[in-house]
């Protein structure tokens, strides 16, 4: 993550001449899941980078060279003997989904590219603790395990049908976000995958799937970032 955030940095040194802008937010993302044992949630606050080069930021057009950087773990919701969910820091769909341009989509009205200086700007002046529902379009990839112990087994959960992966009864009851002051969350994810803390590929690559499938390559930093 710091050899991450030194990188854009330099990139932004090396462009001083067009000037760069760096912002950074917290933002919490809480899962909230219906199940015939009660109502269960998990929540994380995680740290979001962003870099831009001026020049680029105020075209507030797709292909300007920004970035986000997201420092912090996915949500995980423990659903007892029927398995754990895991929001990822991946989107579902697309980079829409991703921590960090999550926030751009969920906090605006899409008048502007997630990555303008308009859209920063916004979620820079989002109040803190008020949630706002995501939308589905910037959903996180959802996903689980049929054995914890072994990452292989993971599946993609579909977020209007949780009841194929955990069973009758079982739906997404609300999923928001909102810019934050807490600190970042310390979950049980460092535990539950051993293999990341040992810089082991923990989900390894489908071949088999689609190169665009957002199930074919599910990164570790996908679940935590340092």
């Amino acid at each position: 993550m710091i050899r991450r955030i030194l990188l854009s940095l330099a990139v932004c040194l090396l462009g001083m001449l067009a000037g760069c802008s760096i912002s950074e937010w917290n933002q919490k993302m809480v899962l909230v899941v219906e199940t015939p044992e009660g109502i269960k949630t998990g929540e994380s606050v995680v740290r979001i980078g962003f870099t831009a080069n001026r020049m680029d930021l105020a075209k507030s057009l797709p292909g300007a060279k920004v970035k986000w950087i997201p420092h912090g773990e996915a949500v995980v919701v423990d659903l007892g003997e029927r398995g754990v969910l895991i929001a990822l820091l991946k989107g579902e769909k697309g980079y829409m989904g991703d921590a960090g341009p999550n926030a751009s989509f969920a906090f605006n009205t899409g008048r502007f590219y997630p990555g303008s200086e308009e859209t920063i700007e916004n979620v820079l002046d989002q109040r803190t603790g008020v949630a706002v529902l995501i939308p589905r379009k910037a959903y996180p990839l959802l996903v689980t395990f049929r054995d914890i112990s072994d990452p292989s087994t993971i599946e993609q959960v579909d977020p209007d049908d949780l009841a194929k992966s955990f069973g009758e009864g079982v739906r997404l009851k609300s999923l928001t976000l909102e810019r934050t002051e807490e600190d970042m969350t310390d979950g049980p994810l460092p535990e539950m995958l051993p293999c990341h803390q040992k810089l082991q590929q923990c989900v390894p690559v489908d071949f088999s799937l689609p190169y665009d499938d957002r199930m074919r390559s599910v990164p570790n930093w996908a679940f935590w970032s340092n």
